[in-house]
């Protein structure tokens, strides 16, 4: 009342402050909510607990050692030295709490999964894991050129392994897996994301009919775009993108050809400062050559692409016509023959196909093969021979 009296209007300091203490507000809110999410599935109370928990810890991260951090700066501003220094070192204080006070929030973190995956797989260590004769089958997801030792860890304890890609960057490694494997009865399933694709599948299965007559040029083509180069750290690789996300096309160029007489690989690292991507084989164009077959087949793979997914392609060209599959997720393909076959049309003609999730195939084979309810898809010969022709065409590692 006395302000509007004296026709008094509010410092810029009072207004900085009421700004600062709403942006304490929103931080709260906004960390609560995301650690919450990360958090709720190994809460017992859910979600609610979940971000009860992580509220209480947002309070005295940005709430309290925020705003203690917060009135320091505004200190340092002041013209006496010693108020000056005072604001400095409680800018210090703050920091610094906050970081240990976050560091002891990522170790909660870890103990919360830790416990909820013990009492998940009642072993809390991958020894006591692989000692419990209930577990069958055992997923390798680690960096590919740390894989090997893991799995072969897994196999040494009489588990089926699903393996993920590329395995490892050593032929002769891999082949020992599989004999490793083969003397115990077990099953190595690789991770190649695309052996149950419904397009890749049906059109495997008009190449090996006939549908397409003689194959004599097969396009293989899946981008990306830097993130996941910056993710999945493809410059540590000397093939790049080529040997570590199209590897899945090396598969099946395997699957439809076989393995290659001759390969001619194109790799460079076109970057230049993108994004701030390393220096590596961000781009390349590997050709196959089959000369026995009369045939090529191609694979193309960027790590510049911008949404890559909807133009991921597959073509596939016969004396008695052409298939062309994109994107590959969700599979869509056009059908063009040169004289009807029924239940096809002459010419062009889209094709009806199943959206599978990526996976599920995989995953209802290696349960019957762990049952021992059917033999794998793939044999130990052509994943050696994708693993051949992906260190011919690409190398190993940096």
């Amino acid at each position: 009342a006395f302000r509007a009296k004296a026709n008094l209007e509010r410092v810029a300091e009072d207004d900085e402050r009421d700004t600062w203490y709403w942006w304490l507000v929103g931080i709260i809110a906004i960390e609560a909510v995301a650690n919450a999410m990360m958090l709720a599935g190994v809460n017992e109370y859910g979600l609610l607990g979940a971000l009860a928990v992580m509220l209480a810890i947002g309070v005295v991260n940005a709430g309290i050692l925020g705003w203690v951090t917060g009135e320091g700066w505004r200190q340092t501003n002041s013209v006496g030295l010693l108020r000056k220094l005072r604001g400095w070192l409680v800018v210090a204080v703050g920091v610094t709490g906050m970081s240990l006070w976050n560091l002891l929030v990522g170790h909660f973190r870890d103990s919360m999964l830790a416990v909820v995956t013990k009492a998940t797989l009642g072993a809390s260590s991958l020894g006591e894991l692989l000692a419990d004769d209930t577990i069958a089958v055992v997923f390798i997801e680690t960096w590919p050129w740390e894989c090997i030792p893991w799995a072969r860890r897994a196999l040494q304890a009489g588990k089926h392994i699903h393996l993920d890609k590329p395995p490892g960057t050593s032929v002769e490694e891999l082949r020992e897996l599989y004999e490793l494997a083969g003397r115990s009865g077990l099953c190595i399933q690789m991770g190649y994301q695309w052996r149950y694709n419904p397009g890749l599948e049906m059109i495997q299965g008009w190449v090996r009919d006939g549908l397409l007559g003689r194959v004599n040029f097969a396009r293989f083509r899946a981008g990306s775009e830097p993130e996941y180069y910056h993710r999945n750290q493809l410059h540590r690789y000397e093939g790049g993108i080529m040997i570590e996300e199209n590897c899945h096309l090396f598969d099946q160029v395997a699957w439809m050809f076989g393995k290659a007489d001759a390969i001619h690989p194109f790799l460079r690292s076109s970057a230049r400062g993108f994004e701030e991507m390393p220096a590596g084989t961000d781009l390349g164009v590997i050709v196959f050559d089959y000369t026995e077959q009369g045939a090529l087949a191609v694979i193309e793979g960027t790590s510049l692409e911008t949404q890559a997914g909807p133009h991921r392609r597959v073509e596939v060209h016969g004396i008695g016509g052409s298939a062309i599959l994109e994107p590959i997720e969700p599979p869509h393909i056009q059908l063009c023959l040169r004289e009807p076959k029924a239940p096809f049309q002459e010419g062009w003609q889209d094709i009806e196909v199943e959206d599978r999730p990526r996976y599920v195939g995989d995953l209802e084979e290696l349960i019957q093969v762990a049952r021992g309810e059917r033999e794998p898809r793939f044999s130990p010969e052509h994943d050696l021979i994708v693993q051949e022709m992906l260190i011919d065409a690409c190398g190993g590692m940096r």
